[in-house]
Parts: C-alpha cells; structure tokens; sequence
C-alpha cells in the first residue's frame, strides 16, 4: 500500500450568498472536520481553506472555528498557503499576483494560524513565473495536476522539483474514480490491491488525491460516508496517510519538467489551440476577453488602501468560470465582479477615456447578462 497524500481544498467565492453558505457548512464542512475534531486520527488530511470561509467560522460559529485551530496545532490538519482571493495566477501581473500572496498569508496570521510550508495554486492554474513567486514567500511545495507532467510515466517514488519547488502531482485516474465515478471506498481499496503492484512493484511509492471538500456532502451526498470518512479511518488508522511536508522527508526529489501553462481542466487540445486556461481566460470567449480588460483598466487604480480589498476581490475565478461553456452558464455571478471593478474605476479614475472604454465594455457585458436571462 502506497503512502497517501490528501488535499481537500475549502473555497467559497467572497460573495457568496449566506443561504448557500449555511447549506454548504451543514451538508459538507461540518460533518467532515467533527470528524476529525471528535476521532483519533494521528492525521487526517492537508487542507487549502480558503480566507472568507475561516472569517465564516470565526464570527458564525466560533466553537467549531476553534476546534479547527487546535486541530491545526496538534498536526491533524495540515495547511497550505495560496491566493487571498482565488484568481488565476498566471493571468495576474506579477505586481497583482504578489499582492494576493501576500494577502493570504496576512490574513491567516491575523486569524491566529502558522505559515504553510505548502501552496495551493487556485484551479491547479500556473505559469512558470509564479514558481518563483511562492518561493520567494517561503513556500516549498505545491500540487498539480499529473497531465501538466511532461513525462509519460508519472512518479510515485520520487517528487520532481521544478525551479526549487517540489511538485506533487495528483493522480487523475484515482482521483476521476472518487469524484467522476463516484466510487465508495472499499471498491478504490480492492481496485488498488490489484492495479497498483504492476505499476509501483515493491518500491516505496505515494499516491496523491486533490479535490474540492463540497465533493463529498454537497455535490455527492453519500460520498462522505461511502468514501471520505473510510478513507480517513483506514489510511489514517494504517499510518498511511501522511501531511506533504512527511512525504517530502521521505521521498527523493529530482529535476522534473512540467508543461510551462496548465490547470486542472487543461486538456492536449487546449494546449494546441494555445488555450491553457479554457475555463477562465479563453480566447474564444467574448466575455472571457471583455472582462479581463475591465479589470487590466481597472489594477491601475488599486494601490490605495482603501482599494486593496476590492482589487483583490475582482480577481476572483468564479467571475469567469460561470461564463464560460459549462451547462450552468450564470453571467450574473460575472456582473458581482464587473460591479466591483466599475467601482474602483468610477472612484478613482481620472481619464475620462479610461472611464469611456470602461463603460463601454460593462454595458457590453449586462448586455451578454440579458441576453442569458432571456433565452
């Protein structure tokens, strides 16, 4: 049996509605971390938890918000670092994407937790450049998927190290099992026992998982139970399931090439079309071309205090996931993103040929919102 590295990724947009935040808190975070909190698990999993969701707990439910803290200093819970306000990286200037490095990490030591060894790239987005970046904030690790890997063949004894910083990459075939095929826990078990040995042979190997927390309760209502929560007992009972930082003890590193631009849902077509980040910044996407100019017009307004927070807030992914071409296109959730930037510029710009071409696009953009809502 391989070790294990388990990364549950805790994330809500900043606008998100209080109604769905309550829902989402009952069916999936709170189940999955008194877990935690009330078993005897030595470790039960690294956690990228995102800003707003750890100010949720802290002023909504304090009692649970401390439990986590103490499960955090007692080493259940491993924590990374990552973007304050879960942009795209790479699609940042390197001004911007330093600014919510920074952010993050601020924030979380205000709200009383330790610096991460490890950093959360939002969507699994990067580019080379934005490995220096965290590792100039200290950070030593990340995780990524395994199709950004250049080599067929994807390690499970050693972890690539790429311009200083290791490299985990999740298994997206076992990891598809869990939250595309839903599998329960017992079957990835035996399906292991049999697939494993031929690939791994009786070196000592790791196996990476990655996914969004709200899988288990909130998207797929008896995963928790079928999956998640038999994983925890068993990996974690065996001594399997280990926090990243134990896996880079224990595993050798050695150079690694990854592609230079990747995300979690970049496919070979995407890259041939030269579209590394379909979801969020997609050439073909009117919308997707739109925004990102309201928002170039509108970083060169965000260096005063009082700009800070809404400048990092526009960045948000969710603004040009929920246009992008999935069958719940919402480019109302889109328009809490434009607003914001609008905002900024009506407050602080003075060229009126910015604030035209600003208006311009916005307009073209509840245009686009329109049109949706009356199809």
């Amino acid at each position: 049996m391989p070790q294990i590295g388990l990364l549950l990724h805790f994330f809500q947009p900043w606008w998100q509605f209080p109604r769905v935040m309550a829902d989402i808190h009952r069916a999936t975070y709170e189940p999955i971390l008194n877990f935690v909190f009330e078993g005897n698990l030595r470790f039960a999993f690294t956690a990228n938890i995102h800003q707003h969701l750890l100010s949720y707990w802290a002023d909504l439910h304090p009692i649970f918000f401390g439990n986590l803290i103490n499960a955090v200093d007692a080493g259940k819970i491993e924590l990374t670092g990552t973007a304050k306000e879960h942009p795209i990286l790479p699609l940042l200037t390197e001004k911007e994407a330093v600014k919510q490095i920074a952010a993050d990490r601020k924030s979380k030591k205000v709200l009383g937790f330790p610096y991460a060894h490890g950093f959360f790239f939002p969507e699994m987005a990067y580019s080379l450049r934005d490995f220096g970046l965290i590792k100039a904030n200290g950070y030593q690790w990340t995780v990524l998927e395994d199709s950004a890997f250049v080599a067929r063949e994807k390690p499970f004894n050693f972890i690539p190290e790429v311009e200083g910083m290791a490299v985990f990459l999740r298994s997206s075939h076992w990891n598809r099992r869990v939250w595309d095929q839903h599998m329960s826990f017992e079957e990835i078990r035996m399906r292991m026992k049999h697939e494993l040995p031929p690939w791994m042979g009786k070196d000592q190997a790791y196996l990476v998982f990655a996914m969004d927390a709200e899988t288990f309760g909130h998207h797929v209502s008896y995963l928790l139970k079928s999956f998640l929560m038999p994983a925890l007992s068993a990996w974690g009972g065996d001594g399997n399931l280990l926090p990243f930082k134990r896996l880079l003890e224990i595993f050798p590193k050695r150079d690694g090439e990854i592609l230079s631009r990747h995300s979690w849902s970049t496919t070979a077509y995407d890259l041939d079309a030269e579209d590394p980040y379909p979801l969020w910044h997609s050439p073909k996407n009117f919308a997707h071309r739109l925004y990102a100019r309201l928002l170039e017009i509108a970083f060169r307004h965000t260096d005063s205090p009082d700009m800070e927070d809404n400048g990092l807030k526009i960045a948000n992914s969710c603004h040009t996931w929920w246009v992008s071409d999935r069958p719940h296109y919402k480019p109302e959730f889109m328009m809490y993103g434009a607003q914001l930037a609008m905002d900024i510029i009506n407050r602080r710009a003075i060229d009126i040929r910015e604030r035209t071409e600003a208006w311009e696009i916005f307009n073209r953009l509840e245009n686009i919102e329109r049109i949706s809502l009356h199809k």
